[in-house]
């Protein structure tokens, strides 16, 4: 279950109120967080979607960058997984996210290795970044394209439409554009909440493209473990924003019949800064 509730007065997103939780006590309720003018105590609503609205139906919901930043979530949700007893070996885990407020069900899925005993991989270690530059996703094509900027190239060095090219929904944070606006070293752009939104934002393809970043790796292992574990677990860093999901986690595990020491692979997510949290504690 998602742990955060939404608005009880089903307010919340296009700068509407959203006066208290749907269900209390709320994570963090030994403090006050004002979100959308909100007085109840604890964190609760949907994040940056406070400040996503269609502007020809609402002028007033656009943002400033620092109401954006204000009202954007700073941690992620981390689910357990309870491993079942089943033998050793390669398997597939599968993951499904049903959403609270909109008709939209996300699924994903992870390859894991399980054994009886050794290492288990660290839950919460960062991914490569490299989603959008490797494997046929819409940054790949762009490999060809570091010393030419016209004709099928041309895509590469221009912001990316959002939604379809629609101009009328708040933007919330950079455009994204696959090359051009990459940190020194190739790696990604940096971009906060509350960052000015004037200069569109790069994944990092080139660093990604010298290196091993769109080859497959194994998790980085934790230094002591005890009884039964999973070589990787899934994380997702969930971006509560304009979608408040209800975090309905049908998990299932079909045996591979692989070898158990196949290396298991990565299944990237989108960057975000975050810190754990579970619904056994908070930690804003």
């Amino acid at each position: 279950m998602n742990p955060i509730p939404g608005c009880k007065d089903t307010g919340g997103r296009a700068k509407s109120s959203c006066s208290e939780p749907t269900f209390t006590p709320a994570p963090g309720d030994d403090k006050v967080w004002k979100y959308a003018d909100g007085t109840a105590k604890g964190i609760f609503g949907y994040g940056g979607g406070y400040c996503f609205g269609n502007l020809t139906k609402k002028p007033s919901a656009a943002c400033t960058l620092e109401e954006y930043k204000n009202a954007s979530f700073d941690f992620g949700v981390v689910d357990k997984v309870k491993v079942p007893d089943v033998p050793e070996g390669d398997y597939v885990l599968s993951w499904r996210w049903d959403c609270e407020m909109t008709k939209q069900i996300w699924t994903n899925c992870a390859d894991v290795t399980i054994k009886k005993k050794g290492q288990s991989a660290e839950p919460f270690s960062p991914t490569k970044g490299c989603s959008a530059c490797c494997n046929e996703q819409i940054c790949s094509r762009c490999q060809k394209c570091m010393e030419k900027k016209d004709g099928d190239c041309a895509m590469c060095w221009k912001p990316l439409p959002w939604w379809d090219g629609r101009t009328y929904w708040t933007p919330r944070a950079k455009a994204i554009q696959c090359l051009g606006f990459e940190a020194k070293d190739g790696g990604p752009g940096t971009y906060r909440p509350g960052d000015s939104l004037e200069t569109p934002w790069s994944p990092g393809c080139p660093k990604c493209w010298n290196t091993t970043g769109c080859d497959s790796y194994v998790r980085p292992l934790q230094t002591a473990v005890a009884g039964r574990r999973v070589d990787w677990v899934f994380v997702t860093a969930v971006a509560l924003a304009s979608v408040a999901a209800l975090a309905g986690l049908a998990l299932a595990l079909k045996l591979k019949g692989q070898s158990q020491s196949q290396a298991a692979r990565e299944v990237q997510a989108p960057a975000a800064t975050v810190t754990e949290m579970t619904s056994e504690s908070f930690r804003p």
